[in-house]
């Protein structure tokens, strides 16, 4: 097996089934409990080609480790897909890949699923196609029982109000719907929201902490749509009563999409 990546649910290789003569993402997790829980997650799920098929789980008693298996996604996920192909994206690709990923969302949604975690990096590329992935910190609306000590994510893609607490922190759709906001402004802009903070140091990090419950976003890069800016912006506001639900932001992408 090859290392793909290394997430805070566990790593992720890639690994050859010969059975089907094919390539599968081997996700390693140090607990069966973690594998119960995203098992019971994607049971709960038909095939949708939004959502990276779920194959099987199994558990290595050499060294004591579960893997939850995948179908791979030959593109990679999206923030390096957008490293490495952004420039030559025109809008009518970006639009397509973010009606993707909403009809994705849209599908967890429907199914009463808080996906929790979604960011770049848990959006893979396959033949062109967007798929969500890692369901490692997913919950069922209708099982809720998870409370954090503290928000579970990646911090630009978090709620503000998830910023703001730190304890007894249910999630909810409208906490999704921001991180899908921070995901439409990084198919615009082709890198990570306040890179630049990310990576200049801890002290940077926790001021960014601060300004975005303040109210700071990342700013709008020129030639956008005024339109899917004004979605965008709709899906990341402070207030999630503010936000749209997921069967607003598909209806308006989706006239952007046939427009464009």
């Amino acid at each position: 097996m090859s290392k793909i990546s290394e997430g805070g649910s566990g790593s992720v290789s890639r690994a050859y089934c010969t059975r089907t003569n094919e390539y599968v993402a081997c996700k390693t997790l140090d607990d069966i409990d973690k594998l119960i829980n995203e098992e019971t997650i994607f049971i709960m799920l038909n095939f949708n080609k939004n959502i990276i098929r779920f194959l099987g789980g199994c558990k290595d008693d050499m060294n004591n480790k579960y893997y939850l298996i995948t179908e791979y996604a030959d593109g990679g996920d999206l923030q390096n897909y957008l490293r490495k192909y952004h420039p030559s994206l025109i809008w009518s690709q970006r639009l397509i890949l973010a009606f993707q990923i909403t009809k994705g969302l849209r599908y967890l949604h429907s199914k009463e699923i808080i996906h929790c975690d979604l960011h770049d990096k848990n959006v893979v590329i396959k033949n062109g196609n967007a798929k969500i992935i890692d369901f490692g910190n997913a919950e069922s609306v209708n099982t809720q029982t998870k409370f954090h000590n503290g928000p579970v994510g990646v911090m630009p893609y978090l709620a503000p109000e998830l910023l703001n607490g730190f304890n007894n922190i249910s999630y909810c759709k409208k906490m999704d719907i921001y991180s899908l906001g921070m995901l439409f402004w990084v198919l615009t802009s082709g890198h990570r929201p306040f890179e630049d903070q990310l990576n200049s140091g801890f002290i940077e990090c926790v001021a960014l902490h601060s300004l975005i419950i303040q109210g700071k976003r990342e700013e709008i890069i020129p030639g956008t749509s005024q339109a899917y800016v004004y979605l965008y912006c709709r899906c990341w506001d402070d207030n999630p009563n503010m936000r749209p639900n997921i069967e607003s932001v598909y209806h308006d992408l989706k006239i952007l999409k046939d427009e464009s």
